[in-house]
């Protein structure tokens, strides 16, 4: 094919003679990202990396991150090159090699969110185009949304208004050109009004929006969920005692009119069935048993919901006994547990209504297989505690007396309830109830379930928390780990499971300093002795509870449900056709909003001096038009404008006509003359066209 050049393009024949036109190749230069941009985007990269060190990356992450900042930061200082590309193959193996070692895959929650991290960072030190700006300010923007999956408290979400503006100052700036760069207050300017502008159809959606549950585990450590929870899977003697003095909040319950009473705000979690002769566990078959609770509600019932804090596991807690008004969503196992459809990891909102006068289970036979498994126990364990027990059963004609006659032994002898139980080894049981008698709620709670059973009387022990700081006026109650705690049921032939607490046994003066102070109202907790600084740590702890409760019970409790009901209640009952006019509505005064604040219609308003004359030159040439069709035009002076007026004005519109020029030379060229502010020159000028409109 015969070729030759023309300009930039070629033609080429073919030997069948027909001509084509083909374009050369020429290199193209991508444009750089604009110097203003890196700047914002050395702010941004800071800003979405911080809370992700903060919540869960690895320690040997940060020198990666170190490295990618210091490196990007002297290449934007122009003292050092892009990494070329074996540098970036040999750190993306390195990088993948260590995160294999460390997580074995990529398909779980952190190892991903490790890798988006990691490999953001590479890309922030790598990226020199305007296409690498865009891909970095997606991955900024992805990154920072990354980070809600860990925490979505108030505090999170207030910073991350500092990455959100960075990077879209950053994004802002792509659209400068060289020779004209954008300066910082226009950005600044720009894209806060952009901001706001999105924040009707954020509202919007978070209103409208449904929720899904989230399908990603954290996979954290049980040892770190017990000591989040307070309780965990297990209950050896000691482990509540550890963490009675574990402040933090585990959930908030908030009641829907009355109140129980504080003895009877016994909040369950687990129930614990099979005893290994030192702790207590549930047993497989029981913890993944589909069998339904049989509640039978009786006495005063307590509507009531739940904000309940992350700990990644399924089990959630409720006032001892609750009932499920929502269906299948939490359900309720035989053992009268609650257990979330997912894991919980971020703050939930949940709805119960509470009988604790309920009877459950009252209609089983005695020899019932479920009860049989609540009788197991091996005696032998621990042998003092066992012949004790069978020789006071000798001596009482029912369960419940037994049961009384325990405590009562409790209450008489010396049992201590404290915080500093000692260590116990062995035979656990035996050296708390025979030897030592001093223990915490687990250790009575042990102690009791074991005798029973040791009795024949079918026992278990259930784990949870007792009490909170109740804040009466609100109905709201606060529980904390502190709150942690043990008790015992045992079944009674025609009454069901039946509660007991053995820690209500303890004579008041062997309750050791220390365990007074767990239970307690809010704002009435001991404060007498905080001194100053803690007087004021106090009530700046007090002040966030309350903000990040109203935060999770607004924002995070939200159900869309909520929103037909608050309808219901200002509208009535919403057929379809009042459906479709509120929505409309809505969505008309949301996009109408956004339309406004686009256009921004009032600065038509405001005063355009440039509008204004131009105003003034149409006028002036309709009235020249009738009086012979001289022409003026807006490049002509004041005085050609003035000659050209000769004849067509009368003696008053020409004197406004005058006064209105000699203002405007005096105002624009001389206005230290006219002793007048900016503002003032600029009002007066506005005055002199609206006279001169009225005479015209």
């Amino acid at each position: 094919m015969e070729t030759m050049s023309r300009d930039n393009h070629s033609i080429g024949r073919f030997p069948w003679g027909k001509t084509v036109l083909k374009r050369s190749k020429r290199p193209k230069t991508e444009k750089p990202i604009p110097r203003s941009s890196l700047t914002w985007l050395l702010v941004a990269y800071i800003a979405v990396v911080i809370p992700h060190f903060i919540l869960y990356l690895p320690l040997w992450i940060l020198p990666i991150a170190l490295a990618a900042f210091y490196w990007r930061y002297e290449i934007y200082r122009m003292r050092r090159t892009y990494p070329s590309g074996l540098v970036k193959t040999l750190v993306v193996v390195a990088l993948l090699a260590v995160m294999g070692g460390v997580y074995g895959n990529f398909f779980n929650t952190i190892g991903s969110s490790v890798l988006l991290v990691a490999l953001f960072s590479l890309k922030f030190v790598e990226a020199r185009t305007l296409r690498d700006g865009w891909v970095l300010v997606l991955l900024a923007y992805f990154t920072l949304a990354v980070g809600f999956i860990f925490d979505t408290s108030m505090w999170m979400a207030l910073f991350s208004l500092i990455p959100l503006w960075a990077t879209t100052m950053a994004l802002l700036g792509f659209e400068q050109s060289d020779d004209a760069p954008f300066k910082n207050g226009f950005m600044f300017k720009e894209v806060t009004i952009a901001l706001f502008a999105a924040l009707p159809l954020m509202i919007a959606l978070f209103f409208v929006f449904p929720r899904f549950p989230s399908l990603l585990s954290l996979n954290q450590d049980k040892t770190e969920i017990a000591s989040k929870m307070g309780v965990g899977d297990r209950l050896n003697p000691g482990d509540i005692s550890e963490l009675a003095e574990n402040d933090e909040l585990m959930f908030w319950a908030e009641f829907d009119g009355m109140m129980p009473r504080r003895e009877d705000l016994y909040w369950r979690v687990l129930t614990l069935d099979h005893f290994d002769g030192k702790g207590w566990s549930r047993s497989p078959q029981f913890e993944h048993s589909s069998m339904p609770a049989r509640v039978i509600p009786r006495g005063p019932q307590y509507a009531y919901f739940i904000l309940y804090e992350p700990t990644h596991r399924k089990d959630v807690v409720a006032l001892d006994i609750s009932m499920n008004p929502q269906g299948e969503r939490y359900r309720q196992h035989f053992d009268y547990r609650f257990e979330a459809p997912y894991p919980v990891t971020s703050k939930i909102r949940y709805e119960l209504v509470a009988s604790p006068m309920a009877s459950l289970d009252r209609d089983l036979p005695p020899n019932h297989p479920r009860l049989e498994r609540y009788r197991e126990v091996e005696a032998w364990s621990n042998p003092e505690t066992a012949a004790w027990v069978l020789g006071e059963k000798l001596k009482v004609s029912s369960p419940e007396a037994l049961v009384n006659r325990i405590l009562t032994h409790i209450h008489d002898e010396e049992y201590v309830y404290t915080l500093k139980p000692g260590r116990l080894t062995g035979n656990v049981i035996d050296q708390f109830f025979i030897d030592s008698k001093r223990g915490f709620c687990e250790h009575y709670a042990s102690s009791l379930a074991f005798m029973l059973r040791v009795a024949d009387i079918p026992a278990r022990i259930v784990m949870g928390y007792h009490g909170g700081l109740i804040d009466a006026e609100k109905r709201r109650i606060q529980v904390r780990g502190s709150h942690a705690h043990a008790w015992v049921e045992y079944w009674l032939e025609g009454r069901g499971w039946v509660r007991v607490d053995p820690t209500g046994a303890i004579h008041p003066s062997r309750i050791e300093d220390g365990i007074e102070g767990l239970q307690g109202d809010l704002g009435d907790r001991n404060r007498v002795d905080l001194g100053l600084f803690g007087q004021i740590s106090y009530s700046f702890t007090a002040f966030k509870e309350q903000l990040e409760y109203f935060w999770a019970k607004t924002i995070l409790g939200y159900k869309p449900s909520q929103l037909m009901e608050g309808l219901s209640d200002l509208f009535g009952v919403l057929s379809l056709r009042k459906l479709l006019l509120l929505l409309a509505g809505f969505f008309g005064i949301l996009f109408g909003g956004i339309t406004l604040m686009i256009l921004k219609p009032w600065q038509m308003m405001r005063f355009d001096e440039g509008r204004s004359y131009q105003k003034l030159i149409d006028k002036l040439n309709q009235r020249a038009e009738k009086m012979g069709g001289v022409e003026i035009l807006r490049s002509d002076s004041h005085q050609e404008i003035l000659a050209k007026l000769e004849g067509v004005l009368d003696a008053p519109e020409r004197a406004v006509l005058e006064d209105l020029f000699q203002e405007f030379e005096r105002l624009h060229y001389a206005p230290e003359m006219s002793g007048k502010s900016a503002k003032a020159r600029k009002n007066a000028r506005k005055k002199l066209y609206q006279s001169l409109f009225r005479a015209l």
